[in-house]
Parts: structure tokens; sequence; C-alpha cells
């Protein structure tokens, strides 16, 4: 492959990237203790705490 090539896939990559859904790294949202006891708190956008405080938990998520 040359240099132009290379430089043709890359920018499409990139470009692919670029379009890709931001919800596809996005947290889960509206988890309920079903069984065991957690507590589930979330600071911020970008991150989620889940304290599991039974050795068993059920969680669902919606």
């Amino acid at each position: 492959m040359n240099k132009m090539n290379i430089r043709k896939i890359m920018s499409m990559a990139l470009s692919l990237l670029m379009l890709w859904p931001s919800t596809l790294w996005a947290l889960p949202h509206d988890g309920t203790v079903a069984g065991g006891s957690s507590t589930i708190t979330q600071p911020n956008a970008a991150t989620m705490h889940i304290n599991q405080t039974t050795d068993k938990s059920i969680i669902n998520w919606q």
C-alpha cells in the first residue's frame, strides 16, 4: 500500500468513529435492586458506583 491509500483508509476510519453513537458508551440507568442488598450511586455522568453488601444481588436495569 502506498501512503495515499493508507491516508484514505485512516481518514475513513476516523470519520466512522466520529459518527459512532455516543450512547454506546453510556452507563446503564434506572437500576433497581430486586434481590440482596446493594446501593447504586452516580456522582457524575461518567461514573457509577455499585456497593454490594450481600454475597448475592440482583439488579434490574432499564
